[in-house]
């Protein structure tokens, strides 16, 4: 079935309405003119990041995942089905192994992807929830992760297949795609969110549903394979404290790193729910 892309669109952080990403749990967000400085590292790390993910897997395995630190390598089997996804994980302002080299390119992007697209729009969202007091509570302090996710090349059968459908557990990503497949689950159908020249794609997690006790999505998501290889990378913003039900002022989860090394596992490895399999394209 084809139909328009219904996918919300955010032109302006500061002035346009942020009540569709929070009713759908996702939006492009249009880079402004100044974030055109960080084209070039958003390019560069890309590169980076597929020479990484070519690599031999014995010099991978060199940064195996750490599950107490919540950072490394980690190769994903969904269970018998030969589709994998494989991940690289680490603190932007202290990048891990072969993207050492990398650091003040990722600090660039940390600060756009972080400062000026994610705390501004968690602003806007807080405030349109009625919650605006909590929020400089969540800004003071934050637990960002950059995130690489690599779809290896894979041999079409009947066709392209998707990878089990997930939310993010985080309050809010920033997410830089270049290629199709990746797909979210809005008013009961799946949509494409191809890329989209100029804008990033944000996401909105788990925490932020606890937080705000429903008041905005945790997009359901899923990437469709493609026959060629796939890399996507951006950064995951948690809270820095516990997580509480604003609306209550309850602790929910006294630690979030608590929370994280829970939901790291559980969401890739219990299966979901699956809705019906309808995509909608654009």
């Amino acid at each position: 079935m084809f139909v328009r892309n219904i996918l919300p669109t955010i032109n302006n952080i500061h002035s346009c309405s942020v009540d569709p990403l929070i009713r759908t749990g996702f939006a492009y967000v249009r880079l402004a003119p100044q974030h055109a400085r960080i084209e070039k590292e958003l390019q560069s790390l890309h590169q980076s990041g597929l020479a990484f993910f070519r690599s031999g897997s014995e010099y991978k395995k060199q940064w195996a995942f750490n599950e107490k630190k919540m950072e490394g390598y980690a190769d994903r089997e969904e269970g018998g089905n030969p589709q994998t996804i494989k991940q690289f994980f680490f603190r932007p302002q202290n990048p891990l192994g072969p993207f050492k080299k990398d650091v003040e390119k990722i600090a660039a992007i940390h600060n756009v992807f972080h400062d000026e697209i994610a705390l501004p729009l968690l602003s806007r969202i807080f405030s349109e929830a009625n919650l605006a007091e909590h929020y400089p509570e969540i800004s003071e302090k934050t637990f960002p992760s950059f995130a690489f996710s690599y779809y290896p090349e894979r041999i079409e059968r009947d066709g392209p297949e998707p990878l089990k459908a997930h939310k993010d557990f985080d309050m809010i990503t920033v997410l830089w795609i270049t290629k199709p497949g990746l797909e979210m689950f809005y008013d009961k159908a799946w949509h494409r969110a191809d890329p989209k020249p100029g804008y990033v794609a944000v996401n909105l997690g788990n925490t932020l549903e606890l937080m705000t006790n429903k008041k905005t999505t945790s997009v359901l998501h899923r990437v469709r394979l493609l026959s060629e290889e796939r890399l996507s990378f951006g950064v995951f913003v948690g809270p820095g404290g516990p997580i509480k039900d604003f609306t209550s002022n309850r602790v929910i989860h006294a630690s979030y790193n608590a929370y994280l090394s829970t939901q790291f596992n559980s969401l890739y490895e219990e299966p979901e729910s699956a809705p019906e399999d309808k995509c909608l394209r654009p």
